[in-house]
């Protein structure tokens, strides 16, 4: 069977989940995109990238103008640890 057969024949994924291969078939993955704003892990988006869990970044993190806010985490800049921020 072709993957435009399975298309057109199947509702394959909950409302706004982006598709994901399950082996054989197609299923939901951990992203829900609602058109304005994306989750990940969650549904309930309240930012344009929601994110529910831990995140990881292997380079530079570079956020623009505005506020860092953040709860109990520790964070470094320029090689210097700056106390927890509450």
């Amino acid at each position: 069977m072709s993957l435009n057969t399975i298309l057109a024949t199947t509702p394959l994924t909950s409302t706004n989940y982006v598709l994901k291969a399950t082996g054989t078939t197609i299923g939901n993955s951990l992203i829900w995109d609602n058109g304005t704003n994306v989750g990940i892990g969650n549904t309930n988006t309240s930012y344009t990238l929601d994110v529910t869990g831990t995140g990881r970044f292997t380079s530079t993190l570079l956020a623009g103008q505005g506020t860092f806010q953040s709860t109990g985490a520790n964070i470094i800049s320029k090689n210097t640890l700056h106390p927890k921020l509450t």
